[in-house]
């Protein structure tokens, strides 16, 4: 499993070391947790992981708040990530 910056540029990499994609994925939201990661590359019969991970911030003046067990939190700022991760086999 790499992270990196560039998955493009790392998947090119590995084509020509004789990988063969088996599966992407693209979403918007949290970091994924290398669990997560092993499970879907296993379920895809990858055996090898690239993926990149970018933070979005929240735009100026966005407002978030939550409750749970009692408390609430709210306030600007947070954001999210732009995850692409490929899922590769040999």
């Amino acid at each position: 499993m790499s992270l990196v910056e560039d998955v493009q540029a790392e998947k090119e990499k590995c084509l020509k070391d004789g990988y063969v994609v088996v599966g992407s994925s693209q979403y918007v939201g949290k970091m994924p947790e290398s669990v997560e990661l092993r499970a879907q590359a296993k379920r895809a019969g990858a055996n090898h992981v690239i993926y990149s991970a970018t933070w979005i911030p929240n735009p100026p003046g966005s407002w978030s708040f939550r409750f749970g067990q009692g408390f609430g939190s709210g306030g600007t700022g947070g954001g999210q990530y732009q995850v692409h991760a490929i899922f590769m086999g040999k």
